[in-house]
């Protein structure tokens, strides 16, 4: 059976024709996320589930070393999706990540999108959620802000989502100088979303405060694994200074 091109079907489109016992909800959603990944929602009797696709090359392995990041993440003691299974189609040409639904999510990048009364808050939460993160040698691969989100019911941790990029120090990292390259795409995220304001003295006493700061003492609250935090930090403000340079000089 040949693989089906990867832009020829929807993700539903992909999963639903080999799997009758599934069936669509589609009235549930992440919440106030802006995740890029098409997640939809099923069930099979025993209680929503979201599904993540993975589609073409190498499909089944992606979305396993998804799920396997996941788990990583829990057992080192961070909020996150809990995955139930990886089914991948019989042609090979699609993979599926299944998590328990959680509702009611907020990401972060709402947060900071919408300036809500305790965005610096959850900003420094976040930070030191990743500081932590990194410090225990656990990297994300893509550490944006919309990739951290608030789960209403334990409001004072972040939830870390979407670690398909993610490494750790007995698997390895897919990306290189991995714990740098997270701060830096939390940084730069944050600049996208105009946090500070747009003086760039300010914006960086901001970025200071209540990223770079919070993020070296989560680090060193689990001792850190090989790295330096500080130095990280300091090239991450002068990346953030960079990104905020350039998107306020593109959008005056």
């Amino acid at each position: 059976m040949s693989k089906v091109k990867q832009t020829a079907y929807s993700p539903p489109e992909l999963f639903f024709p080999e799997r009758p016992n599934y069936r669509e909800l589609p009235w549930l959603t992440l919440g106030a996320t802006d995740s890029a990944h098409k997640v939809f929602f099923v069930s099979n009797g025993n209680g929503p589930l979201a599904v993540k696709a993975y589609v073409g090359e190498k499909a089944r392995a992606r979305a396993t070393h998804e799920k396997n990041m996941l788990n990583l993440i829990r057992e080192a003691g961070f909020l996150t999706l809990t995955p139930t299974g990886v089914q991948e189609n019989r042609d090979g040409s699609a993979a599926f990540l299944l998590t328990q639904y959680v509702p009611d999510l907020s990401s972060m990048s709402s947060v900071v999108q919408n300036r809500s009364h305790d965005v610096a808050q959850q900003v420094r939460r976040t930070a030191a959620t990743l500081g932590g993160y990194n410090g225990l040698g656990l990297s994300h691969g893509d550490a944006q802000i919309k990739n951290f989100v608030i789960d209403p019911r334990a409001k004072r941790h972040i939830m870390v989502i979407d670690p398909e990029k993610g490494g750790s120090q007995e698997f390895g990292h897919i990306k290189n100088d991995p714990f740098q390259h997270d701060l830096d795409s939390l940084v730069q995220s944050l600049a996208y979303k105009g946090y500070g304001g747009k003086n760039p003295n300010q914006a960086g006493d901001k970025i200071i405060e209540d990223v770079i700061t919070p993020y070296v003492l989560g680090a060193e609250r689990v001792g850190t694994s090989g790295f330096d935090p500080h130095q990280i930090g300091e090239t991450a403000l002068t990346t953030f200074l960079d990104k905020h340079s350039d998107v306020n000089y593109r959008n005056s």
